[in-house]
């Protein structure tokens, strides 16, 4: 029996047939590649959206907490700033601390430029313009004991470079509160208060805590192209990210500045201001519920009398892919509170809004 191969027809079918084969497999491999970087991305994006938002709102959940005291004078009393400028944000003097301790909340309305209030410690360069930027003042919820002192039982022996002299520490009794930096002659001549002990027959000292100041804005980039200032055009690898950005307050004393999560490019506050006569009634006691909401931009204002009536805040945020998407144009509108809608560019950039209304509760809930 004679033996035969394919024919040059059945050879060129079989290519063919193979190549369909070959070309759906590429296919398939390319969309499940391109489908698995697009997942990649919307959960670092939804990852950076939620702990931006966690982050603010925890830090508001706080905002104007001083420990044990609450005596802080109010609109027309001595120690009260008259005007924002008054308050110091970007202050790092026991004096310009001081001025602010009254406003645990302080905010700006996001305009083309900083702010002249923070002109000190926030560049130019490094600010997006029409976000909103948020101040908040607090001591810290860990307290120490410093060695030589005898606290409270069940109060934490302070750590190693606890405290520290070049930062600001908080020491209070429900009347009266001490202010200054941890060096060790502040500790014998400053932080003198003391508090009964359990029995009432022998007093103890008082602990410790950090005093915080913290200025949340968003920045034009994440990881700058030089230095530590953003410059717009090549940082990040030459394609910026919006990145959510703090100043703290911290050694030196000094701001120090940090990056909290990449790809937020919006970030708008709406207030909640629990003082009838300014939001256009009568007067009345406050009751630690909010009487009114609004943005505090130049159609309605805020003085530091209404920042200290601050009782809720609406945080609203737009976070946006690091990477663009291949593809895609997003024309999409995003809700941001009172604020209205912000329309997107039509460029490559999946986004998502994010909101959370956060109770401040040190300010609430003493006037309840």
């Amino acid at each position: 029996m004679r033996q035969r191969g394919f024919s040059l027809i059945e050879f060129m079918v079989a290519m063919t047939i193979g190549l369909f084969l070959v070309s759906g497999l590429v296919y398939l491999i390319a969309e499940t590649s391109r489908s698995r970087a697009e997942i990649e991305r919307s959960s670092r994006q939804i990852e950076n959206g939620r702990y931006a938002l966690d982050r603010i709102a925890e830090d508001l959940r706080h905002a104007g907490f001083y420990s044990e005291f609450f005596q802080l004078p109010m609109s027309g009393e001595a120690g009260f700033p008259a005007t924002t400028a008054a308050a110091a944000p970007c202050g790092v003097s026991k004096a310009e601390l001081e001025a602010g301790l009254p406003l645990g909340i302080q905010a700006y309305d996001g305009g083309a430029s900083v702010p002249t209030d923070l002109a000190g410690c926030l560049s130019a360069n490094d600010y997006r313009p029409n976000t909103d930027i948020l101040v908040v003042r607090r001591a810290s919820t860990s307290l120490f004991c410093p060695a030589g002192k005898t606290c409270a039982a069940g109060v934490p022996a302070a750590q190693a470079g606890e405290p520290d002299a070049t930062k600001f520490y908080l020491q209070t009794t429900p009347p009266e509160y001490k202010l200054d930096l941890g060096s060790s002659g502040n500790l014998g001549s400053v932080f003198t208060l003391k508090r009964p002990a359990v029995n009432n027959t022998e007093v103890r000292d008082v602990a410790l805590r950090q005093y915080v100041v913290r200025i949340y804005f968003i920045s034009k980039c994440n990881v700058p192209a030089s230095g530590s200032t953003c410059n717009g055009t090549t940082d990040d690898g030459g394609t910026p990210v919006p990145t959510l950005k703090m100043l703290e307050l911290g050694p030196g004393p000094a701001f120090q500045k940090l990056a909290i999560a990449e790809g937020i490019e919006q970030l708008q506050f709406d207030f909640g201001i629990d003082d009838p006569v300014f939001c256009g009634g009568a007067a009345a006691a406050a009751d630690g519920v909010a009487d009114c909401v609004v943005m505090c931009d130049a159609t309605t204002p805020c003085s530091t009398a209404a920042w200290s009536n601050v009782v809720s805040v609406d945080v609203n945020l737009v976070a946006r892919n690091a990477e663009a998407s291949p593809g895609y144009a997003d024309d999409k509108t995003y809700s941001l509170g009172l604020k209205g809608y912000t329309t997107a560019t039509g460029d490559r950039y999946r986004r998502h809004a994010y909101s959370s209304f956060v109770r401040v509760n040190n300010v609430s809930m003493r006037r309840e």
